[in-house]
C-alpha cells in the first residue's frame, strides 16, 4: 500500500496485507482483520527481531522489503506500476 510506516491502531486493506505476509512468513498467530493491534504488534516485533531488524513494532520499507522476500524471493525490490499499453491505430 501506499501508507508507509505502518503502525499499531491503524486499520485498512495495507494492515490485512501485513498480517497476511507475516502468516505466510510463519508466524501463524497473526489475526488477517485489518486492524494493527496488539497481535500484529507483536507479530511485528517478533519478526523484526528474527530478521535482525531494529525491533520498533513499527513496520517501514527496509521491514516490507525484506516481509516480501521471504514471502516472495522472486518479487522485484521495488514495485513499480506498470507501463500503459500503447494504443492500437485506430
Amino acid at each position: 500500500g501506499d501508507r508507509i510506516p505502518v503502525v499499531k491502531g491503524m486499520s485498512g486493506h495495507d494492515v490485512k496485507v501485513l498480517q497476511d505476509f507475516l502468516r505466510r512468513a510463519g508466524l501463524k498467530n497473526v489475526p488477517i482483520d485489518g486492524e494493527f493491534r496488539t497481535g500484529t504488534f507483536r507479530a511485528v516485533k517478533g519478526f523484526e527481531k528474527a530478521q535482525k531488524l531494529p525491533v520498533d513494532g513499527v513496520v517501514d520499507a527496509g521491514d516490507i522489503e525484506v516481509l516480501r522476500g521471504q514471502v516472495d524471493p522472486v518479487a522485484p525490490a521495488v514495485t513499480r506500476a506498470p507501463e500503459p499499453l500503447p494504443l492500437a491505430a485506430g
